[in-house]
């Protein structure tokens, strides 16, 4: 049996969250952009698929699609502070630092996108909850919070 029409896409979008949860990203990365083909507005599928890009090493494609979220989403505090790590990886330091710190004004409240400049060096990747948790109505910080966890950092 085929899907129902209309949701090929939240289902590839969904079968990528489930690959990169196993992490799987270079599978998640084929299954976002099938999404991403069928609906390419839906910044939430772009913001996973950053992601996954970051965790194989594509950074280049990763601060694109962070970039394509933030033109969608001008004040996604998650995104570019997530943007900030790719920026650093390609040696931007001062691109990363701007991101780092718009993020931090854009969510003030959020303990997690506090970065430690003395240890940030160490970090490849930072990851701010599950795959699959972006919210695509998010649109200002206040919507955007997951709770209090804490970043969880990956080092190279």
């Amino acid at each position: 049996d085929k899907p129902p029409k209309g949701h090929e896409a939240d289902i590839c979008y969904h079968l990528g969250v489930s690959y990169a949860n196993l992490g799987k990203h270079n599978l998640a990365v084929t299954s976002y952009n099938e999404a991403i083909g069928r609906a390419p507005d839906k910044p939430h599928y772009l913001h996973e698929r950053a992601k996954s890009l970051q965790a194989v090493g594509e950074h280049d494609k990763a601060l694109n699609d962070f970039s394509r979220v933030i033109d969608m989403q001008p004040t996604n505090a998650r995104a570019m502070f997530r943007r900030g790590f790719s920026f650093k990886a390609k040696g931007l330091y001062e691109e990363a630092a701007e991101d780092f710190e718009a993020a931090k004004e854009f969510a003030p409240d959020d303990p997690r996108l506090v970065v430690n400049y003395r240890k940030v060096c160490e970090v490849g990747t930072v990851s701010l909850g599950p795959c699959g948790h972006e919210d695509p109505r998010a649109s200002n910080a206040s919507q955007m919070s997951l709770g209090p966890r804490e970043a969880t950092l990956k080092a190279h």
